[in-house]
């Protein structure tokens, strides 16, 4: 494991606790909605807004952290270093125990 990876570890778990924070602080706040009347997304704080996108944006740029290299979209790159003879073989569709044997025995 690199220091990437623990970073990125670091930062998956701050935002789960950052989420978590979030939700334990929506519910409180939607009880105390309920018992004074108010709407609850007419009076939702924008620091709780704020608190769920970072909290998201810090989660996802952790789990790309962990995640590793990507490899590239396009084909080409991988298939330039395989011949045309290579890429017509399919083993894995390959079957030698079928009717056919019985044809020639």
């Amino acid at each position: 494991l690199n220091m990437a990876s623990h970073t990125g570890r670091a930062a998956a778990l701050a935002s789960c606790i950052i989420l978590l924070h979030c939700a334990f602080t929506a519910s409180q706040y939607r009880a105390y909605v309920r018992e004074t009347g108010q709407l609850f997304w007419d009076n939702i704080g924008w620091d709780l807004i704020i608190e769920c996108m970072v909290g998201v944006l810090v989660g996802a740029w952790g789990i790309v952290e962990v995640a590793g290299n990507f490899k590239p979209i396009a084909a080409s790159s991988v298939l330039n270093a395989k011949t045309f003879e290579t890429m017509d073989i399919r083993s894995n569709f390959a079957t030698f125990n079928h009717r056919g044997k019985n044809l020639y025995s």
